[in-house]
């Protein structure tokens, strides 16, 4: 999700990415946490997170 997300951003596409993950009905996320990630993986995880609510 963080990999697809950010590559989508570098390629000016990060909104067709975000309604791709909004439109599904459950996200499960595993293993979060084992792998330090970036400021800005984070903020793209907040933010496909919170655009669902």
């Amino acid at each position: 999700m963080i990999n697809e997300l950010a590559e989508a951003a570098h390629a000016n596409q990060l909104s067709r990415a975000l309604g791709r993950w909004e439109r599904l009905d459950l996200i499960c996320i595993d293993e979060l946490g084992y792998v330090p990630l970036a400021e800005t993986a984070c903020e793209l995880m907040f933010q496909a997170i919170a655009d669902r609510a």
